[in-house]
């Protein structure tokens, strides 16, 4: 891995004991399991207080087997892939890249901070190959004149963390034309990196902003208010998971029902509802209001498609989600984190 240059200084202690000699005698081998913590991350927030992730040796080693049989495998050339890692550690899904380009032996050079002029220069000094960003990069990418810089090498690029509009899908792949693969998915810091992505060589623009199709290792079922699963097209409901990846939990939540993420039989509450599914629907937050008789029920918000009437679009279409029985409310733009996910706790705030 390469780490780019910087201005700010390093001190390099000398005259240290040589590594062996600073190990005891009687050093004992740790063992580690596979269901022991690896990585303690926080959720992002958008649904209130980020939440600390409870995530096993099990969960990522399950999620890079997953991810190098379905996706990885594809992109193995004669020659080392070249990446930027930009994404933050701290991230379940920074992390789990920074373990998998020492697994693969990828080429990486690491990014201490963002700039889209910066790894500009970097895919044309380092022929970089593969990109993993979030929406908000390739916003940045798509502003700059790239035509000063030579980025033809650039022909994968893995997109997550919040949903790829198709106009910026479009806007990308006109000044990046050697991209063969723009690959999204969904995923959460829950199940550490992705459960669906789009299949290699999707590139028609009927599939543009999807999030893919499930990944091999996971199980999904939509459910109903109700609980019953929904088994027809262009209904409502919750997504569940079932996975190795999904977390052992939130940590210190074992007495919080309000933070049980599991049904009584183990299926992971993803909290995902399906309008984002409705074609004139942009962009969605549902969170939950006060409610004399519930305590709280939940309410969406909704940023419509551009040519959408929002009187036809509400009384046709979102009415009948009987469900979200604190109704919905046409907004023209949603509250956003840098990563571009939608701060539920500041929706609370501005619309309530």
């Amino acid at each position: 891995m390469e780490k780019l240059e910087t201005t700010i200084p390093h001190v390099i202690p000398r005259d240290l004991p040589p590594w062996r000699e600073c190990l005891r005698d009687s050093f004992n081998d740790i063992r580690i399991e596979m269901n022991d913590t690896l990585l303690l991350p926080f959720s992002s927030g958008t649904s209130g207080k980020p939440r600390c992730v409870i995530l096993t040796h099990r969960n990522y080693s399950s999620a890079t087997e997953i991810l190098k049989r379905a996706l990885f495998n594809e992109l193995v050339s004669n020659s080392r892939r070249r990446t930027v890692a930009v994404l933050p550690f701290y991230h379940a899904s920074g992390f789990w890249a920074l373990l998998y380009s020492l697994l693969d032996g990828c080429h990486t050079v690491i990014m201490e901070s963002f700039h889209p002029i910066s790894m500009l220069e970097i895919i044309q000094k380092y022929e970089i190959d593969t990109l993993n960003v979030v929406p908000s990069i390739l916003t940045f990418l798509c502003r700059i004149d790239i035509d000063r810089f030579d980025v033809s090498s650039l022909s994968t690029v893995l997109c997550g963390s919040s949903p790829l509009g198709k106009e910026l899908v479009s806007l990308f792949l006109k000044k990046f034309p050697n991209v063969q693969n723009l690959i999204q998915g969904y995923g959460m810091t829950e199940i550490v990196v992705l459960s669906h992505i789009t299949p290699f060589g999707i590139m028609e623009e009927k599939h543009y902003g999807s999030c893919g199709k499930l990944l091999p290792g996971f199980e999904a079922v939509l459910m109903d208010e109700n609980g019953l699963i929904v088994s027809g097209p262009n209904r409502p409901g919750e997504l569940y998971l079932k996975s190795p990846t999904v977390m052992r939990g939130y940590l210190n939540s074992e007495d919080d029902d309000q933070q049980q993420p599991f049904d009584s039989d183990g299926w992971f509450r993803t909290g995902e509802d399906v309008i984002l599914s409705l074609p004139y629907v942009k962009e969605v937050g549902v969170v939950g209001v006060d409610d004399a008789e519930h305590g709280q029920i939940p309410k969406a918000f909704v940023v419509l498609q551009h040519d959408v009437d929002e009187q036809i679009a509400m009384t046709t279409k979102l009415s009948p989600i009987k469900y979200l029985r604190g109704g919905i409310e046409i907004v023209n733009e949603l509250p956003k984190t840098k990563s571009g996910k939608v701060k539920r706790n500041e929706l609370r705030k501005i619309f309530h």
